[in-house]
């Protein structure tokens, strides 16, 4: 019997230290034994984005910071530009039709990414933007977008501007700097490359987007006024989520010792041996240009991509994410993100191997090991 493997773009593997903190006694939100831990994970997250401002952090999934986003930073009648290249950039073109914002957007092929011409072309069309929303890696197609590039030629064109990033499958798992590139608002979520479940949100803010809040919104909990009023007393608005909170100041301890750039280099190294394992497979990669963080792929010719899936989970013990909306079960993806070793992408890759094979699917398994040592 194989013992189970997650290789899911999010949620993903929890270290034996998370799961010990997570199984810790509980302790209250506004005690001085949680105080410590709150105020460490307040002064490193900064880090990770390389912010100027402030990290707020919600209860909530990657989706309820980027609700957060949109509901404290743009308004009715605010033209806002949206990139839509997949799931989750239809999430945030729903958000902004929803608050009643004047929407531009911008179609990107699913497996695509967004090019400059095509933000040279709005901004040209529409030199009054208040707001820009992006994604950095769309998760549903794997694609990475060029956020450095765009976020700055924005700025230098329309500096009021805001720039929001959808960075839920980015951070730690490629370069980002909130502050040389001009993003003024950027979004996580716990349950990627932050090692732990799902259940933290975070926001990113810039200095220049903390003077561009909406005051008096209609909405109590993610209103961040209440959120950095409380943040000036080193607490949170609300209660906070005690068992992440003290799990991600561990995380972020074990960050800073191995070195940022080590910790994102060993994620990008994963999904190039992952990379390299399709390939011996001849297994043809989705996106054009492929995230670190989570590997698509398109299934073989007539097969179904679905009851691969299915199929692995239920003989190998090894869980995949299909492909979403027209894409089920034409792709496949594959996360490199959280507690994995080179020894698990291995282990999954010969896992895959033989879950094809029993398709009719042939494997070099030689070439396939060879590759994989």
């Amino acid at each position: 019997m194989y013992d189970y493997l997650l290789m899911a773009p999010g949620p993903v593997p929890l270290s034996p230290e998370v799961k010990h903190i997570l199984a810790e006694d509980m302790i209250h939100h506004r005690s001085p034994l949680f105080q410590a831990a709150l105020d460490s994970v307040m002064a490193k997250l900064p880090n990770v984005f390389a912010c100027d401002g402030k990290v707020l952090f919600f209860t909530s999934t990657g989706t309820g910071a980027m609700e957060a986003c949109m509901l404290n930073f743009v308004g009715p009648g605010d033209k806002v530009a949206v990139v839509n290249s997949g799931k989750f950039g239809e999430r945030w073109l729903q958000m902004a039709y929803r608050i009643g914002c004047e929407v531009i957007e911008i179609p990107v092929k699913w497996g695509e990414s967004l090019k400059l011409e095509q933000v040279t072309h709005v901004l040209e069309q529409h030199p009054d933007l208040d707001a820009f929303f992006t994604q950095y890696c769309e998760t549903s197609t794997g694609a990475l977008h060029p956020v450095k590039q765009i976020a700055s030629y924005i700025k230098e064109r329309q500096a009021s501007c805001l720039v929001a990033v959808d960075a839920i499958t980015a951070v730690l798992t490629t370069e980002l700097n909130m502050r040389e590139w001009g993003i003024d608002l950027c979004v996580a979520g716990s349950q990627k490359a932050f090692m732990l479940p799902t259940g933290l949100g975070f926001l990113a803010i810039s200095e220049h987007a903390e003077e561009r809040i909406k005051k008096d919104r209609p909405f109590l909990y993610f209103d961040i006024t209440q959120e950095l009023k409380a943040r000036k007393s080193g607490q949170t608005a609300y209660s906070s989520n005690v068992p992440l909170i003290r799990a991600l100041d561990m995380v972020l301890e074990k960050i800073e010792q191995d070195g940022l750039q080590n910790f994102i280099s060993n994620v990008q190294a994963r999904a190039e041996l992952c990379r390299r394992a399709l390939a011996v497979m001849n297994l043809e990669i989705y996106p054009q240009n492929p995230a670190p963080a989570l590997t698509a792929f398109r299934s073989p010719e007539g097969m179904d991509g679905a009851k691969l899936r299915n199929h692995l989970e239920e003989r190998y013990n090894l869980t995949l994410m299909g492909g979403q909306e027209h894409l089920k079960g034409k792709i496949l993806r594959i996360g490199h993100m959280g507690h994995l070793s080179h020894a698990n992408i291995s282990d999954a890759m010969i896992r895959l191997a033989h879950g094809l094979a029993d398709f009719s699917y042939e494997v070099d398994m030689q070439k396939l090991e060879k590759a994989l040592s």
